[in-house]
């Protein structure tokens, strides 16, 4: 804040380091210098008061707590559930370029997708590998996109209907399901990577098992402390909620090959 002890932003006057109408800090002098600046950079990443480290933490050790404290009013404690889905989120999106299936082998297998990937390199005036390239970037896009944003938008809504007698609330079903796939998406991520470069193509499946065995251990165990339901009702409704995942992931890694590839073209062209 200014000398006059009036908040810039919204004109209350206060005499602290904060305003007590909104919040902002006070202004001072050496606030726009190299070393403030360098200093709050390394702060928001490092520190953010503890809450990412505490949150994170909290979100492996047990499973559904930080979403089930957070809903009774420990807002303060730990990072906000979509902000942390999101910069997490955004994080794989950028770091991340693969998926758990591979182009190159789903290509190789099946001759008319391989003859539809040579005429669509044909028609752009491309070599076939550098056309491949542009086709497995969009194709592993499509993926994670479904991976991170629509399967979490999916679960969201089916569980306000499988959990709506413990919590009527949507945004209760939001809160817990944006913690949980946080830590779905970041397990399986690492997993995904360690896949793509420990092992063969044809071995990543192994992989992409763990994956659904990580997302069906760590999401049984965050139900059962956060809808309080028994172990049979837990894995049952769980089931429903893979089972569903699984349908619209098929849909999503149809569309990301109708999309990716030239398919339709070829099939509308050569008649097959």
């Amino acid at each position: 804040m200014s000398d006059s002890a009036l908040c810039p932003s919204c004109g209350a006057s206060e005499l602290g380091q904060f305003c007590s109408n909104c919040g902002q800090a006070r202004i001072h002098a050496n606030d726009l210098t190299v070393k403030h600046l360098f200093h709050t950079v390394m702060h928001e990443l490092l520190h953010v008061d503890g809450r990412v480290w505490r949150t994170l933490r909290l979100l492996l050790l047990k499973p559904g707590q930080v979403a089930l404290e957070y809903l009774e009013g420990k807002r303060t404690t730990y990072i906000p559930p979509f902000r942390l889905f999101l910069v997490v989120s955004l994080v794989i999106l950028l770091l991340l370029q693969a998926s758990v299936y591979d182009l190159n082998s789903i290509v190789a297998q099946v001759p008319v997708f391989k003859k539809a990937l040579a005429w669509g390199a044909e028609q752009a005036g491309m070599r076939v590998d550098t056309y491949f390239a542009q086709c497995n970037a969009r194709f592993q896009g499509i993926l994670r996109i479904n991976f991170l944003y629509v399967d979490t938008s999916v679960t969201i809504l089916l569980a306000a209907l499988l959990w709506r007698r413990q919590r009527p609330a949507i945004g209760a079903h939001a809160v817990f399901f944006l913690y949980t796939n946080t830590v779905v998406a970041l397990g399986s991520s690492l997993l995904v990577w360690l896949g793509s470069r420990l092992v063969p193509g044809k071995w990543n499946f192994l992989f992409g098992a763990a994956t659904i065995l990580f997302s069906v251990v760590y999401m049984s165990l965050g139900i059962r402390r956060y809808y309080g339901q028994s172990r049979g009702w837990t894995l049952l409704k769980v089931a429903i909620v893979i089972l569903v995942s699984m349908f619209f992931n098929l849909l999503a890694f149809l569309a990301a090959l109708l999309i990716s590839l030239p398919i339709l073209k070829y099939a509308a062209v050569r008649g097959v």
